[in-house]
């Protein structure tokens, strides 16, 4: 067996390679049981101070600020309603909708634009019929163009598929049907 030539700092201490890994392991695994034992050690982060339901509205997990009076009043005025359409930048959401009869629908404006709610027929989806009040051909109409963060509610009493649109900008609409 050939020996090779060891250099004089190994010929003076010859258990140096085993005990220099060895020594490096035991130094490692030192700090990450000093970091594991500090985590379980530090308090929890802080919770939030609990508020009181008039305070916020919670809306899934998050929490928000409280509606203005105006629109606490707004909202105690009108009826329940059974689904929410949002009308954002890039049109209504959801795009359709299904929904059951004498379902109360909330229109709400979430952009800076105004939004007019109108029914529109065409080949495919007929024109919601004519309200004996209504102010447009049809019974589905806003009578006006709601401003930023308004909102508009309609109670379909008439089954099928209908087509709602923004008036204002008609390539936006949304289909409901009723069943």
């Amino acid at each position: 067996m050939k020996r090779t030539k060891r250099s004089a700092f190994h010929a003076a201490h010859p258990v140096h390679h085993v005990l220099a890994p060895l020594a490096l392991a035991m130094i490692f695994g030192g700090i990450a049981i000093i970091l594991v034992a500090s985590r379980e050690l530090s308090p929890a982060p802080a919770m939030p101070a609990a508020h009181s339901s008039s305070d916020l509205v919670k809306t899934g997990t998050s929490l928000r600020p409280a509606f203005s009076s105006s629109t606490e009043e707004m909202l105690r005025a009108q009826p329940s309603f059974a689904a929410l359409i949002s009308y954002t930048d890039s049109g209504f959401e959801p795009d359709v909708l299904v929904i059951p009869l004498d379902a109360t629908v909330r229109f709400a404006n979430n952009t800076s634009a105004p939004l007019w709610i109108a029914s529109r027929g065409d080949e495919a989806v007929r024109m919601y019929p004519q309200a004996p009040h209504g102010c447009g051909p049809s019974g589905i109409d806003s009578c006006r163009g709601l401003p930023s963060q308004d909102a508009w509610q309609f109670t379909f009493t008439v089954p099928g598929t209908w087509r709602i649109v923004n008036a204002l900008k008609e390539s936006h609409s949304v289909v409901i049907v009723v069943q």
